[in-house]
């Protein structure tokens, strides 16, 4: 299992003393004038669940109205099209990245529901798979999936890595100490849902299945470890394959020219693990996350 780095937040303070000077007892002149009164400085920045709700905000992606979806049930990763020594190591690395998060690793023979193609030309491929199997992608749920020119994005974009996720609401019955999925067409509850207190709604949102489209030739260059890293972002958590992340430390930029390699850098980690550590029976919206990710990265600052 790789060993990813935490986050260390080291905070400097510059204090300026004015430099040392023979002492003269003042002239008459001097003596009356009045004391100079420095005005107190203020140094602010931006607190840190603030700088994590704008890395919340641009890199999410979840289905319009609904909350973050992240994996409740057993996973099974299926890497296909890759050559086999390849497609074990990405399998492996993403099954312990997903240990380590909390997710439900199916590692006996299964269905895969996370699925990752490599293809030499990756946009034909997509279109083909879209044309021929449109319900694969928009099944007939609501609020599973993104939208047709959505769609139509991820078919057609010529970006190394493209991926597409199913999500579906589910009612978390507090007594009975699971989820109830929603009806098929109505998006309502299939049936009575018990909670504690009627003042919150207990709906959550769970991935179901996620496709993901490697392009080969766009590869060079790249390490294996990288590339498991960056699709541990995009398989683990519903992120925005139209983001520009490019002000944030985050392995997404990998496929940037000012990339300088590494892994899951500690914002990374932030996320995914925030993600994964609110309640299951919570809902989570941009505010819930970027508070669980916040609280991921203080336990991590040194204390002094």
């Amino acid at each position: 299992m790789r060993v990813l780095v935490g986050l260390a937040v080291v905070l400097l303070t510059a204090i300026c003393a004015p430099a040392s000077v023979a002492q003269v007892p003042p002239t008459p002149d001097q003596a009356e004038e009045p004391a100079t009164v420095l005005d107190d400085i203020l140094v602010s920045g931006v607190p840190l669940e603030e700088q994590l709700r704008r890395f919340t905000e641009e890199a999410a992606r979840p289905v319009p109205g609904r909350g973050l979806a992240r994996w409740q049930g057993p996973v099974c990763i299926g890497v296909v099209n890759f050559r086999p020594a390849v497609a074990l190591q990405l399998a492996d690395g993403l099954a312990q990245l997903g240990g380590r998060l909390g997710v439900p690793i199916d590692d006996d023979t299964c269905d895969p529901n996370i699925i990752i193609v490599g293809a030499v030309d990756a946009q034909a491929v997509t279109q083909g798979w879209v044309a021929r199997r449109p319900r694969d992608f928009r099944p007939n749920l609501s609020d599973a999936s993104l939208s047709r020119e959505q769609l139509n994005h991820f078919a057609t974009t010529d970006a190394p890595v493209r991926w597409w996720a199913i999500s579906r609401p589910s009612y978390y019955d507090v007594l009975l100490g699971q989820a109830v999925p929603t009806d098929s067409f109505t998006g309502r509850p299939t049936i009575d849902v018990h909670t504690f207190s009627l003042k919150r709604g207990r709906t959550r949102d769970d991935l179901q299945r996620l496709v993901v489209v490697v392009d080969i030739g766009q590869m060079e260059g790249r390490s294996i470890d990288n590339l498991t890293d960056y699709l541990a972002m995009v398989t683990f958590a519903q992120m925005d394959m139209q983001s520009d992340m490019s002000q944030f430390d985050t392995v997404l930029n990998m496929f940037r020219p000012e990339f300088a390699g590494g892994g899951l850098t500690a914002w990374d980690e932030a996320y995914l693990q925030g993600l994964y550590s609110v309640r299951e029976d919570m809902r989570i919206n941009l505010h819930t996350q970027s508070r669980a990710a916040a609280r991921v990265l203080e336990q991590d600052i040194p204390k002094p």
